[in-house]
């Protein structure tokens, strides 16, 4: 978990620094989980105008909605229950434990990002026949040059999900404390992104 949410926040950082997109606001999908709330936390120290956040329970959202604003008071913060706020966002995280099929083409807005960490996707298959204005990133995915899975995870050669990266990393500097279980400790998020700057183990992302 602390490798995805370092490795999510690095990519999310990319795209808004993008000259050519225009982005103010993010939805985060899962928002008080572990790693959607580690998430929301780091982004609100980012340049955005406004966090759409959006979860099962009305009290940890708004609990999570009045620590990032007693951070930061500048920052529009909106809490909802309902999937349908997520056309609002020009940025949509997906960070559920669902395994099923929750974003389809009539929920987002023109030109929408749609960054999902879920496995299986929670986007429906296809999307992009009907709605080839939108883009979907798997999110998550970290680049592990020269080391061969010998197994096909449906992913490219030489990339791995961050869990399983993680898990690597720890394993070469034998640290045997947890850095996945429960809350996402955001001291962790920093100490496991730089251990995989060491062994080069970057974003996906291009």
């Amino acid at each position: 978990n602390s490798l995805t949410t370092a490795i999510t926040i690095n990519d999310i950082q990319k795209i808004i620094e993008n000259p050519l997109k225009k982005m103010s606001s993010i939805a985060i999908l899962g928002a008080t989980g572990s790693i959607g709330k580690s998430i929301t936390i780091l982004l609100s120290n980012e340049n955005i105008k406004k966090l759409i956040l959006i979860g099962r329970t009305p009290e940890h959202l708004e609990a999570l909605k009045e620590k990032i604003k007693s951070a930061n008071s500048q920052i529009e913060i909106i809490v909802s229950t309902e999937l349908k706020k997520i056309r609002e966002a020009d940025i949509i995280i997906v960070a559920t434990a669902s395994p099923n099929a929750l974003i389809n083409r009539n929920h987002l807005k023109n030109n929408a990002i749609v960054y999902d960490i879920s496995q299986p996707q929670n986007v429906e298959r296809n999307i992009l026949k009907y709605r080839p204005d939108i883009k979907i990133i798997d999110g998550g995915i970290v680049s592990t040059p020269g080391i061969n899975y010998h197994f096909n995870f449906g992913l490219k050669r030489e990339t791995a999900f961050a869990c399983l990266a993680e898990t690597m990393l720890l394993a070469a500097e034998k640290i045997p404390n947890n850095f996945s279980l429960g809350n996402v400790e955001l001291e962790k998020v920093e100490i496991i992104k730089k251990i995989a700057n060491k062994y080069n183990f970057t974003t996906n992302l291009i």
